[in-house]
């Protein structure tokens, strides 16, 4: 089945998405009237014809048809709409408050210049996204409906479905518009009221085509690559639904094998765990092409392995000294995206003098791509680039100035010739002499694979000449003196090999395994045999001997104490021995060098690319050379930006629409010049997406067809995607593609091919090369395993509930000072509210303030903080409980800003010393809980894993059942409960 099959789905999928989401502020021709009636199926004549007049003048623009007396001039007489039949205005006493007007349903229509409305092809209205549970939205608190409810309303018969030849009468769709109403919110649609806002039954509208979507970049990707030729491999790999063949990840041995591979590392804070190494190594050694899959559980160091990942690109580019690499890190929201960028501004390093900017008023290694309507304060100090193919501004922009110029070339070459001792005045030789730096420490690293791997290999020859095991010669712990008295030993029995003693001597040395107690192995005790063993020997001792030196001088001169162990099972022995240690030290091979040499080598890179960014700037400057929007200068302004940044972060809703540049096509018949708009193919070297278990297919499939491999990143344990799409308008779109002809529904469910229930983690999984072995399962893909975030006693709950016991806690129990125990509830008897398709309760508010008044002084005093609200936490299932809780905590002093305060959806990610957590429901509450939904451990697993500390849960104890072995049950058994809220 075609590729292209594949992306009609998506780019279907993804349309039919969009039509949820509508910005109200970017629609320029809205219209409104007073009278909300639209029973009578007639709106003002005079507005419908501008509406439609403007309409008509967008069609004709876009043939190149400027003028109505045009021969070819194109005339309509009715258009498509969607229309409001109320808005919602906030109210507040606050006069300088900024009006928050919200739209959350429409209905959509066909208006001609009569103003008669007709029933429209698609009858169900359009409720918007951001005000459904579970919310996309983080700073929104109004809640219209939920998924579950709007997706039970679209069981409702549509009128006319058994006959759609002729159209659905007025009336039949007002009366349908109503039902689906009462539905979806318990309301009718003429009375509709919400808390803290006024209804408005005013009419607003507008033509469908003014809606601008919010996936227009992703959209505008899909029809570019359908109709291209250019082959896409990575594309390709990732749609690819046909199963492939996987083989093991990096281990044992090729832990040394391929560790010179591994060049950079962002921090010398922390090495990588052995599951990141393992990651990494698996990585480096993949085929072209490569999709690879991270599953990365809570706490497991994600952020030190993307680090690590882009500072080996980093330094193998620099080596080559071509191009830099060029990084685009995509999520599908700003809160995960912030995420990586402060993980790469915040790389922290030991060694000052090198680990400075060598230009000035610069730093991180990250750049953000948001949205034009970001505005600066909102950014902060972090690298951004605003704009799109014909201009940008930002921080790495207004770095390209003369004037700064000059500044930064004087200061980089000081920096230079302070951290060398030399004196130079050229940028060229700086260059040169750092590339030559970096290939040093390469040269390093490879000696090591080298030394070590000759140690070892003779190490095992002479172990396999040795009878008995007690005999063996250790890598750690090397005896020459035993080697010595061994090479003594087989001259001195050589020397009477003429004796007639000789065989009597060369048996108490040699003997036939396993039945003896001699020293080395020997298949026939005969005066020739034996002399061609002690030649064999002793070439074995001499080159064990040379190879042994070798590798000493070598550890000696880099400070590596350790030596490389080659068995898995020998690295997490000597991982969890380090568990032991009161300071830990990390003196085994790769730890050191990891903090070391390829720290230093990041470094040394960091600086070879910003001495490269100032002769390329002063090129581009001074020659114009990235004059114009054609492919080849798009691609040298990104290439010389990522000379300082390499990491280029943004939604997926951003990213497409940076990575584009302009054909010229000729003239148009009025003698201006046209231009295609393209993609740049294949352009970017890395793509990595995170939190990937989030993220829907049709999303994210398009920006492969930019990167020549992807490093995807997730978790299917936490928090889902928010599916838009129903599984009856899904396999439709299946349907019409033809793929249900050539694949299995429950196959596809499986891999995560689908927009009603995928995500680009299953399929990331996939179409990766590798799986892993962890105990008694096969991962797909590779996976971190090493938790170090939250107390044993925390992560202990989180391994029985969704992992099987795989993670590995290394954090340890909580210490015998901790303010508060670990794992704690308050029962509080309290009564849940249901606020339109919401839930809130308020003693549980109460409860949650009163506690922290109790304990407030404490707090700061354990943890050493002014304020307690940056080591606080606060996360509850419902959005109206967060609303209540906003206000309560706001009126009882507190900076909500500075509390990490949201539903679980917002709070992925995030982490805080105590997490406070508001269950809301009763034991009188009928039905399913929202964190036991399908029995599934997502929401729970997130919330508990927040908390570093302590994860303390306020509410009715009686809805956790400890004898059932559901998520909430597994929490029971984990809790030390009190019997009431303190």
């Amino acid at each position: 089945m075609s590729e292209k099959n594949w992306l009609e789905y998506y780019k279907n999928s993804l349309t039919d998405s969009e039509n949820l989401a509508i910005d109200i502020t970017k629609i320029k021709n809205l219209y409104h009237q007073n009278n909300a009636d639209v029973s009578n199926a007639f709106l003002n004549k005079k507005q419908a014809n501008e509406l439609i007049d403007a309409e008509e003048k967008r069609i004709n623009r876009l043939r190149g048809i400027l003028k109505k007396d045009h021969k070819n001039w194109k005339s309509i007489e009715e258009t498509r709409i969607l229309i409001a039949p109320f808005h919602l205005e906030y109210q507040t006493d606050n006069q300088n408050f900024k009006q928050k007007t919200i739209y959350p349903f429409w209905i959509n229509a066909v208006v001609n210049r009569l103003g008669q409305l007709s029933a429209p092809r698609d009858l169900f209205p359009l409720i918007v996204r951001n005000y459904v549970t579970p919310i996309a939205d983080i700073k929104n608190d109004f809640i219209f409906s939920s998924i579950e409810t709007i997706l039970d309303a679209k069981n409702i018969p549509v009128p006319g479905e058994d006959d759609d030849t002729e159209p659905v009468a007025w009336n039949d769709y007002w009366n349908y518009i109503n039902e689906v109403f009462t539905a979806i919110t318990y309301t009718n649609l003429q009375t509709y009221r919400a808390e803290r806002y006024t209804t408005q039954f005013k009419l607003t509208y507008f033509a469908i085509s003014s809606k601008i979507s919010t996936a227009k970049s992703i959209l505008f990707l899909y029809e570019n690559i359908l109709k291209t030729e250019e082959e896409l491999p990575l594309l390709s790999k990732i749609t690819n639904p046909v199963e492939k063949d996987k083989k093991e990840a990096i281990t044992n041995i090729d832990f040394l094998n391929y560790t010179h591979l591994h060049l950079g590392q962002m921090s010398d804070q922390f090495p990588l765990s052995i599951s990141q190494r393992k990651t990494l190594l698996s990585y480096l050694a993949a085929e072209e092409s490569a999709v690879t899959a991270v599953n990365g559980p809570p706490g497991t160091g994600k952020t030190t392995l993307l680090q690590s990942l882009v500072a080996t690109e980093v330094v193998k580019s620099a080596i080559i000294g071509e191009e830099p690499p060029i990084v685009l890190a995509c999520s599908n929201n700003n809160q995960a995206v912030t995420n990586i960028i402060d993980s790469f501004i915040n790389a922290e390093s030991s060694m000052e003098e090198l680990s400075e900017r060598w230009i000035p008023d610069f730093k991180g290694y990250a750049t953000y791509l948001p949205s034009n309507s970001k505005n600066e304060k909102y950014l902060g100090d972090i690298n951004f680039l605003k704009g799109n193919l014909f201009g940008h501004e930002g921080t790495l922009c207004d770095l390209e100035d003369e004037a700064y110029l000059n500044n930064a070339e004087y200061y980089f070459l000081t920096q230079y010739c302070n951290y060398f001792k030399v004196e130079s005045n050229s940028l060229e030789d700086a260059i040169h002499h750092l590339q030559t730096e970096i290939i040093a420490i390469e040269d390093i690293l490879m000696d090591g694979v080298e030394y070590s791997t000759n140690f070892l290999a003779s190490l095992s020859v002479i172990n396999n000449l040795l009878v008995n095991q007690k005999d063996f010669l250790q890598k750690d712990d090397f005896k020459v003196e035993k080697i010595t008295q061994w090479r003594a030993l087989l001259t001195q029995l050589k020397s009477k090999n003429k004796e007639q003693s000789f065989l009597d001597e060369a048996q108490k040395i040699f003997g036939e395994a396993p039945n003896t107690n001699a020293l080395f192995k020997i298949e026939q005790l005969n005066e020739k045999s034996i002399l061609q063993k002690i030649k064999i020997l002793n070439n074995a001792l001499n080159s064990v001997l040379q190879n042994h030196l070798k590798l000493k001088d070598w550890r000696f001169q880099h400070n590596i104490n350790g030596f490389p162990i080659i068995s898995e099972e020998k690295l997490w022995e000597s991982e969890l021995n380090k568990l032991q240690e009161e300071e830990v030290k990390h003196q085994y091979f790769y730890d050191e060098l990891d903090l070391n040499l390829r720290h230093k080598a990041f470094l040394l890179a960091t600086h070879y690319w910003e001495a490269r960014w100032l002769v390329a700037t002063r090129e581009a400057l001074e020659e114009d050379t990235e004059k114009g929007t054609g492919e080849h200068v798009i691609q040298l302004k990104w290439k010389r930006r990522a000379m300082l940044t390499p990491c280029f972060v943004a939604t997926f809703y951003m990213a497409p629409s940076h990575f584009v540049y302009s054909q010229y096509q000729g003239e148009n018949e009025n003698g201006k010049p046209q231009f295609d708009y393209l993609p740049l193919y294949n352009f970017i070297d890395l793509l990595i997406i995170d939190e990937a278990g989030q993220v829907t297919p049709e999303v994210s499939i398009p920006v492969f067809a930019l990167a020549q491999k992807a490093f995807v990143v997730g978790d299917l344990k936490q928090i889902e995607p928010i599916w838009s799409i129903p599984q009856k308008i899904d396999k439709g779109n299946l349907a019409t593609q033809e793929l249900f002809q050539h694949y299995n529904y429950d196959q596809l469910q499986e891999t995560g091919f689908l927009a009603s229930n995928g995500c680009i983690m299953k399929m990331a999984q996939h179409a990766c090369e590798y799986q892993t072995p962890v105990k008694k399962t096969i991962e797909k893909g590779l996976i971190l395993l090493e938790h170090r975030r939250c107390n044993d006693e925390i992560i202990n709950f989180c391994n029985e509930l969704a992992y099987g016991g795989i993670l590995q806690p290394m954090k340890g129990k909580a210490k015998e000072d901790q303010i508060f125990p670990s794992m704690i509830a308050y029962h509080v008897d309290g009564v849940s509210e249901r606020k339109y398709n919401s839930r809130c309760n308020i003693a549980e508010v109460k409860a949650i303030i009163t506690w922290l008044q109790q304990h407030k002084d404490d707090i700061q005093k354990a943890y050493n903080v002014k304020n307690i609200e940056s080591v606080l936490g606060i996360i509850t299932p419902f959005a109206s409980q967060k609303g209540e809780l906003s206000k309560a905590l706001i009126e009882a002093g507190y900076k909500i800003n500075d509390i990490k305060l949201g539903t679980v959806h917002a709070l992925q990610g995030a982490e805080r010393n105590i997490i406070l957590f508001s269950s809301v429901y009763t034991h009188k509450d009928e039905g399913t809980m929202f964190f036991e939904k399908d029995n599934k451990p997502n929401m729970l697993n997130v919330s508990v894993s927040r908390a570093k500390d302590s994860f303390i849960l306020f509410g009715d104890t009686q809805i956790f059942d400890e004898t059932k072995n559901t998520p909430s049950g597994v929490l029971k058994r984990h809790l030390n409960v009190h019997e009431a809220a303190v």
